[in-house]
């Protein structure tokens, strides 16, 4: 049986949001008609999405408008509950309380990270700025919860309908900013680690730097070997994004020189998923993600198509456009520094939408769900908490078969640092996947 969607208003955002809905989200045979009488002679599962009911059998969603527009407006959601869902779009005059499409539309395109917010201090939209915060449903997958009750309303008037429902993900990502915390650094670095140790009585770091000269699996970054493991006994696969930067204060990776960083790279890229990390200078710089891009291609032997902003530097769309610019097709970066939950509202991967130019690109959004330094060192968890957070969020992924994504760092192993027991925290959410 066939989705027909009666939509007089043919747009670019139309036409992309029932992509993402029924072609990548929920794959379905469907199409869209524009005349209303070949709509009303039609015949299959209808949804009308037009201003007036057409035909008694059909789901009637009203457009709130958003959809038909070519600009990008100052628009100031107002959010009202219902049926334990935000809903900031159109009236209860059609069969849902909102509009969904015109609200998975502005949660995809990031439609409020257009508009002027104050931002952090490394010039980021926080979670802060965000309506999904400030509303309550940062933590919720609402497209996807929007998307199953549109589904639950269509079966239920056409009991014949085959709509598959998705099926639950568990997604580990290790971002790789400095494999090595006290090897195989430059001379310089190694003395100014030592006199930083010293000048701030930092001796168990001196201890470990003193046996870490003598043993690589010492150094207390070197948590990869103990990482490979526990997604070998858990059966999973995990995606390591790793830091091929020149040096600079925000990117103070091992040096790309060193044949060890190459063998390593080289090692994971052998029966891992990979991809790089863009550097923070790349910002301002954005020729050199083609020039690191390059450095990962040619030590690992592979080509490059994912990635992940460093400090997830994410600014709309120039992030994006130089990403693609340098052949990247996947980023990872949807998240928040600030807070952990769903960013675009959705936890499964998905098209972008370039709101300037007002069109869908082959460039692919992975969202992630919580990130290790987000919990500890914005939300200042204590390692039970966080565990119980990565909890709810996981139920949350759960109860829409979404994917649960989490962002974890090599480094956050290091008691000496703060992480003491973050360590067992990965490996048990890991193996519970």
């Amino acid at each position: 049986m066939e989705l027909i969607i009666y939509s007089p208003t043919y747009t670019p955002r139309s036409q992309y949001v029932f992509r993402q809905c029924f072609e990548v989200l929920h794959p379905l045979n469907w199409r869209t008609i524009r005349d209303l009488d070949t709509y009303l002679k039609a015949e299959g599962v209808k949804i009308n999405y037009s201003n007036a009911a057409q035909d008694p059998h059909e789901l009637w969603i009203e457009p709130a408008g958003l959809l038909a527009a070519g600009d990008i407006a100052s628009v100031k959601p107002i959010v009202k509950w219902e049926q334990g869902l935000p809903w900031f779009f159109g009236e209860t005059g059609s069969d849902f309380p909102g509009d969904v499409f015109s609200q998975i539309f502005y949660l995809l395109s990031r439609y409020e990270e257009y508009l002027p917010f104050k931002p952090d201090r490394h010039n980021r939209f926080t979670a802060a700025n965000s309506l999904a915060q400030a509303e309550g449903f940062l933590h919720i997958p609402v497209v996807e919860h929007w998307l199953l009750l549109l589904r639950k309303k269509i079966v239920a008037r056409f009991p014949g309908f085959d709509w598959p429902l998705p099926s639950y993900e568990f997604v580990s990502t290790v971002d790789i900013d400095r494999a090595f915390s006290m090897q195989y650094l430059e001379n310089w670095r190694y003395l100014a680690g030592i006199a930083r140790d010293l000048l701030g009585f930092r001796f168990v770091h001196l201890y470990k730097r003193w046996k870490a000269w003598f043993e690589v699996f010492e150094d207390p970054y070197f948590t990869i070997p103990s990482i490979l493991e526990w997604h070998k006994e858990a059966e999973i696969k995990c995606r390591y994004f790793f830091l091929v930067a020149d040096y600079g204060k925000h990117d103070i990776n091992n040096p790309v020189t060193s044949p060890i960083m190459r063998s390593l790279i080289r090692m994971l890229c052998g029966h891992q998923d990979f991809g790089m990390h863009p550097s923070y200078a790349s910002n301002t710089d954005p020729e050199r993600i083609s020039i690191e891009k390059k450095r990962v291609e040619d030590f690992g032997k592979i080509i490059v198509e994912h990635s992940r902003q460093h400090f997830l530097m994410l600014r709309f769309p120039q992030t994006y456009r130089s990403l693609m610019a340098a052949g990247i097709k996947h980023d990872h970066s949807m998240g928040y520094a600030d807070n952990v939950g769903f960013r675009a509202g959705i936890s499964r991967p998905y098209q972008w939408y370039d709101l300037e130019e007002e069109t869908s690109k082959d460039f692919w959004v992975h969202p992630f769900a919580a990130m290790d330094v987000t919990l500890r060192s914005y939300l200042k968890l204590k390692p039970a908490q966080a565990e119980e957070k990565m909890t709810q969020l996981r139920e949350q992924c759960l109860a829409v078969g979404g994917h649960f994504c989490i962002l974890w760092h090599n480094s956050s192993f290091f008691a000496a640092e703060g992480w003491k027991g973050w360590g067992e925290v990965y490996e048990r959410v890991v193996k519970r996947k």
